[in-house]
């Protein structure tokens, strides 16, 4: 709902960047993605839309990962005027970094250093040790302990999802990312 809500007004604006940053949380690294764009009411806004675990942290793999979310906001990638990065040769490479990568994607995509990155580390930081955090990671090793190549545990999950809650439409959990 709330990721619908940002594809309209983001829609509205019509053009709009790319931010996009790695961490690693619980051993496990993730891509937060989000975007930019001026609002209708003429206010530079930021959105984040988008937190996805990389089971491969490249250029690829991230860039992808990118376009990927563009298309299921059903976001126009020819609208993306450009992308905002850490200075890792991976994100911002000038052959085959992620900025790369969406410039030979999107015509008159520019690739800009996240001046506010330091900012973020921070921001991570204070709130590395937050129960928030705590708990996407204590949900995110559940729903891995499910859906890890394991139809039996699956099957039992999805079953007491039915006794529980009848008339239920789909499984009791699908993945995270």
């Amino acid at each position: 709902m709330i990721r619908k809500g940002i594809a309209k007004d983001v829609l509205k604006a019509q053009y709009y960047c790319v931010i996009a940053d790695e961490c690693t949380l619980y051993n496990f690294q993730y891509l937060a993605i989000g975007l930019r764009y001026v609002s209708e009411k003429k206010i530079p806004t930021e959105e984040w839309i988008a937190f996805r675990e990389l089971k491969i942290a490249n250029a690829e793999t991230i860039s992808n990962l990118i376009l990927e979310e563009l298309e299921l906001l059903g976001l126009e990638k020819n609208n993306c005027i450009g992308g905002s990065f850490d200075g890792a040769s991976v994100m911002s490479g000038k052959r085959s970094g992620v900025g790369a990568r969406l410039a030979e994607e999107i015509p008159g995509f520019i690739t800009t250093h996240c001046w506010a990155h330091n900012l973020s580390l921070m921001v991570m930081d204070s709130i590395e040790n937050s129960v928030l955090l705590e708990t996407v990671g204590i949900i995110s090793e559940i729903s891995n302990f499910f859906l890890s190549n394991s139809p039996k545990r699956l099957a039992v999950l999805n079953r007491i999802h039915k006794e529980k809650n009848p008339g239920a439409k789909g499984n009791a959990l699908t993945a995270m990312c």
